[in-house]
């Protein structure tokens, strides 16, 4: 894998390292203070994720590609932790969407969904920082998901256990309903992590009544 482009497995295992809020996140090298930097009006035809439309607020089109540049390593780094085989595009291309999607929650978190703020995380802060915020995040719900386990395994085609078992994985998926049937897959904004977080809050104290 290395000798196709991948990164060292060993060192690609820290994307996997967790951060919150809490911790200080490593900053970028500036030859100006961040607060300097223009801000690009909204690019209204830039729709989605709240990283996208962050990106298309970046004044000079060698910042943009800077920072595609760096969404290339991080996926790269994914990709050689979760050992995915060049060979298979399509485990590849699932891994590059769950790069975009954990650095879109943990940007919306560090910026607290403020455009503005979130362009200057961009400048200052690297992609990794945010993808760890998100998998920090995850996590959390992980652990209030393994306090429901035994207690909603009795019923393995209800929604409830489907979303544990979902959120118990490596890497915590979410458990959505569908016309036909209940499907899981990533995360991809911070408000799935909020609405995830509540139903777990209510379901906790319906197990708790149960024991009871």
């Amino acid at each position: 894998m290395e000798a196709l482009g991948f990164q060292d497995y060993f060192d690609s295992i820290s994307i996997f390292n967790p951060l919150t809020l809490e911790d200080r996140l490593p900053h970028k090298a500036w030859l100006r203070s961040p607060e300097s930097v223009p801000i690009a009006p909204l690019n209204t035809t830039l729709g989605g994720l709240f990283f996208f439309k962050t990106l298309a607020r970046l004044d000079k089109r060698n910042r943009q590609e800077g920072i595609l540049e760096e969404l290339f390593y991080v996926s790269n780094k994914v990709l050689s932790a979760d050992l995915v085989s060049p060979d298979l595009p399509s485990r590849v291309k699932t891994g590059i969407r769950k790069t975009i999607l954990g650095i879109n929650i943990g940007l919306e978190l560090a910026a607290d969904r403020d455009l503005n703020q979130a362009v200057r995380l961009l400048e200052t802060g690297y992609l990794q920082s945010f993808f760890q915020l998100a998998y920090g995040l995850l996590l959390e719900l992980q652990v209030l998901a393994r306090e429901l386990q035994q207690d909603v395994g009795s019923s393995p085609d209800s929604y409830p256990d489907q979303l544990v078992r979902g959120l118990l994985r490596r890497y915590p998926l979410l458990a959505v309903r569908t016309p036909t049937r209940i499907k899981k897959r990533f995360f991809q904004t911070l408000t799935d992590t909020e609405q995830c977080r509540r139903i777990l809050e209510h379901l906790k104290p319906a197990v708790e009544t149960t024991r009871g």
